[in-house]
Order: C-alpha cells, then structure tokens, then sequence
C-alpha cells in the first residue's frame, strides 16, 4: 500500500485536551499530517521517517503548516486526528518518506520500526511507539 495522503486543509485534531497538543518550532518546511521528530543535535522538528532510529523517533502529526523557524502545533499520543481520509482500519507507521505515515505491512528489513497509531473508522488515535530497533 502506499504512505496515506492527508488532505491538509481537512486535517484536525479530534480533542480538545491540550494534554494531547505540542507546540513546536520546526527546521523545515512542514504541512498538516507531516510527522516530525526532535533530533539529539537541535530543538527544532524535522520530518521523521525510518531510515535510522533516531529519525523514526518520532513526537507527533502536525496540526497547524509552517515553515523553517516557525511554530507549529502538533497532535501527540492520546490525541485522535481526523486525516481529511478515510484510510483502511489497522496500525501505521513513520514511512521510509519524510514526515509520511504508512500502513505497517510496507515495514521491510533495515526500517526502523516507529508505530504511529492506529485508524478505526477513519479516524487516526495517536499512540508513538518508537522500538530503536530496525527489523531484521
């Protein structure tokens, strides 16, 4: 299957508890369901993806488009997203793509493995769960 395609405009947060909601600086360009992650060497998220454990660590889906040096604000675990999709049921995950969701099942050997959340009648609930660990 191929990384979800959130529709930017229709991207929202679901909650309105602000324990769920970050608001970050990032150090590129980022747009609503970009995932992004806080790299050792910087304050500022950049688009996470697999391709090392440190990328695929990631904190959260964007809310809110931004560029270099701005502020964002991001869903983080326990918040639940409405993508502007309607994605098929099951778990996803940080792709190989910067700041792209996709279905587990396009997981292959090398990646790092970052659970994102699951989606269950379209709706996308937030739960990261970074392993560290890239599949054998």
């Amino acid at each position: 299957m191929a990384d979800l395609a959130p529709v930017a405009a229709s991207v929202q947060c679901m909650d309105n508890t602000k324990a769920y909601l970050g608001w970050v600086k990032v150090g590129e360009t980022v747009t609503q369901g970009d995932v992004v992650y806080k790299p050792t060497a910087d304050s500022e998220r950049l688009k996470a993806d697999h391709t090392t454990a440190e990328k695929a660590n990631a904190e959260g889906i964007v809310l809110t488009p931004g560029g270099e040096g701005e502020y964002v604000f991001i869903a983080k675990t326990g918040a639940t997203v409405d993508l502007g999709i309607t994605p098929v049921n099951g778990a996803y995950v940080v792709s190989s793509n910067a700041g792209k969701i996709a279905p587990y099942a396009d997981l292959g050997t090398g990646d790092f493995v970052t659970i994102v959340g699951t989606v269950a009648s379209g709706i996308l609930t937030v739960d990261i769960k970074a392993s560290g660990a890239a599949l054998p």
